[in-house]
């Protein structure tokens, strides 16, 4: 299912075609960052592991926590040559949706802090976003709760 949704995001997005639904066979970095990414090799394990990781813990831990920190752990693999970001995301919000809580967007104007969780993710440390993915949720949530006038 992962890899089909990759596909289909990075469908319109010129120049990566050949990159589309499949696991990266490159090396990546990130500007900015001193994280290193597994190698290309690594990844198919990788995202086993993450997949069976989700399956042994979706009923064991609370669901923002359970979607949080499997966001996290999809952006430190970087398993794409591209749309990393956006996939963490769709699937954080497949995870939320499946458990019934509400899509939660990540605003631009959140990107630094919303980097810094990222960064402290690649460390396995995952309550500053766990923390930031609540936050958002019950903001954006109560604010679709209000009355119309």
């Amino acid at each position: 299912m992962i890899l089909q949704l990759h596909y289909i995001l990075l469908e319109k997005i010129s120049g990566y075609e050949r990159y589309q639904g499949i696991y990266r066979p490159v090396k990546v970095y990130i500007v900015g960052s001193t994280h290193e990414f597994p190698l290309p090799q690594e990844v198919p394990g990788l995202m086993n592991q993450l997949t069976q990781w989700l399956e042994e813990n979706e009923d064991l831990i609370h669901s923002v926590e359970l979607a949080a920190k499997f966001h996290t752990k999809f952006t430190t693999i970087h398993p794409f040559a591209d749309g990393n970001g956006r996939m963490a995301r769709l699937l954080m919000n497949y995870i939320l949706q499946q458990k019934g809580f509400p899509f939660t967007n990540i605003p631009l104007k959140r990107r630094e802090p919303y980097m810094k969780t990222q960064a402290a993710g690649n460390k396995e440390d995952h309550k500053p976003f766990t923390l930031f993915l609540a936050e958002e949720a019950i903001k954006q949530h109560s604010e679709t709760d209000k009355p119309s006038v």
